[in-house]
C-alpha cells in the first residue's frame, strides 16, 4: 500500500513487551490458602496504610478513587504564564541535497 499523507508507516505499531508488568500482574493474581487474590491484599494494605495516616497511602487512595488533581500551569504572582516557544511538525518530502565534491580535500593534523 502506497504512502498516505497523514497516516503513520505501522498505524499498529509493534506492541513493545511488558515483561515486568506482566510478572508482577501474573503475581498478583496467585491466590494463598485461603483463596485470597494477593492483589485483593494488596490493597487491602495499602487502604489500612492510608487510615493509618501514612501520607503516600492517602495520596495513592485518592488518586485512584477520584482520579489525580490536574496540575495548573501559571506564571509567578503577578504575570501570567507565557508561552516561550511553539513546537509543530510538519512533515514534507525531503528535497535532494546536492554535495560538494571534497575528494581532494587533504586532513590537516
Amino acid at each position: 500500500m502506497p504512502y498516505q499523507p497523514g497516516q503513520t508507516g505501522n498505524p499498529n505499531g509493534a506492541k513493545k513487551p511488558r515483561i515486568i508488568t506482566n510478572a508482577i500482574l501474573a503475581e498478583l493474581k496467585k491466590t494463598n490458602h485461603q483463596k485470597v487474590e494477593k492483589i485483593q491484599r494488596l490493597a487491602e494494605k495499602i487502604v489500612a496504610c492510608a487510615l493509618e495516616g501514612q501520607p503516600w497511602a492517602v495520596q495513592t487512595v485518592l488518586d485512584r478513587a477520584e482520579g489525580k488533581v490536574p496540575q495548573p500551569i501559571a506564571g509567578s504572582d503577578d504575570q501570567p504564564a507565557r508561552v516561550l516557544r511553539t513546537i509543530s511538525w510538519v512533515i514534507r518530502e525531503p528535497k535532494p541535497v546536492l554535495l560538494e565534491d571534497h575528494s581532494d580535500a587533504k586532513l590537516v593534523e
